[in-house]
């Protein structure tokens, strides 16, 4: 019995009174498709990841210089009618 009680404290989550949590494809009949694709004027948009690189140049006084492409940040950007947009050049090209 003390063992039941150690475990219930030890563990608060693991209880039978918990909310159940959304499952991706939930409720979804057989031969239903994935969720239909987000539109914008009647065009698809959607986000867009770029990882940008930066290029490192090592001096070496004996030889030629070190140089090297590195991993940046990412970039969100986003992808509507063909192109890819920053945040701010979307806006200003459809309003």
């Amino acid at each position: 019995m003390n063992h039941e009680k150690e475990k219930a404290a030890a563990d608060p989550l693991d209880t039978k009174e918990g909310v159940p949590l959304h499952h991706v494809g939930a409720g979804e009949a057989e031969g239903e498709s994935a969720a239909a694709p987000l539109l914008f004027r009647g065009a698809p948009i959607c986000w867009a990841t770029e990882q940008q690189t930066h290029r490192v140049v090592e001096k070496n006084a004996v030889g030629p210089d070190t140089i090297s492409e590195r991993p940046g940040r990412k970039v969100n950007l986003i992808a509507y009618n063909g192109q890819t947009y920053q945040k701010e050049r979307f806006y200003q090209a459809v309003f």
